[in-house]
């Protein structure tokens, strides 16, 4: 169903990407858009920065999905879908929180490891928004090896948001 983007109601933690952004230009495609309604309007789940990154296009309608169930488990599992993005998993991780889900429960329904929460957690909530977008960019890495590590520092500024922290 095309939904004007101006009845969409979306949250973007991290911006959409340059690359992601001309990825949507150049080949005109994007992963389903995943909504509720929401009075008059949609309440995205899935596909903020899609959203976000249509605006910036200047496109008027978004291809959304309706769906009933609930908003954080939607955006969980788009962002275990696509992996890419720690620190969007560790947001809609705490999103379910928020709703008052347990570990225990994103756990045992998500198939989420508990050892893996914390971490997701921890860059979610602790990592300043800098670092957070150079993540969402690709220009920063994350690996998991006992806890997440960033990788690919290149630069005094980069070292600095860390130690500012």
């Amino acid at each position: 169903m095309k939904v004007p983007i101006e009845k969409l109601i979306y949250k973007v933690t991290v911006p959409p990407s340059k690359q992601f952004i001309e990825s949507i230009r150049k080949f005109d495609k994007i992963m389903p858009v995943v909504v509720t309604p929401q009075g008059d309007n949609f309440l995205v789940h899935v596909g903020n920065r899609s959203v976000a990154a249509l605006k910036s296009l200047g496109k008027t309608e978004v291809e959304c999905v309706i769906s009933d169930l609930g908003g954080p488990v939607l955006a969980l599992l788009g962002n275990l879908q696509r992996s890419s993005n720690p620190v969007a998993e560790g947001c809609a991780i705490q999103d379910l929180l928020d709703e008052g889900w347990s570990k225990e429960d994103i756990v045992e329904n998500l198939g989420i490891p508990m050892y893996k929460i914390y971490p997701l957690l921890n860059l979610h909530n602790n990592l300043i928004p800098e670092l957070k977008q150079k993540i969402a960019d690709g220009t920063m890495a994350v690996e998991a090896q006992g806890g997440w590590r960033l990788n690919y520092l290149k630069t005094n500024r980069e070292n600095w948001l860390i130690m500012k922290r």
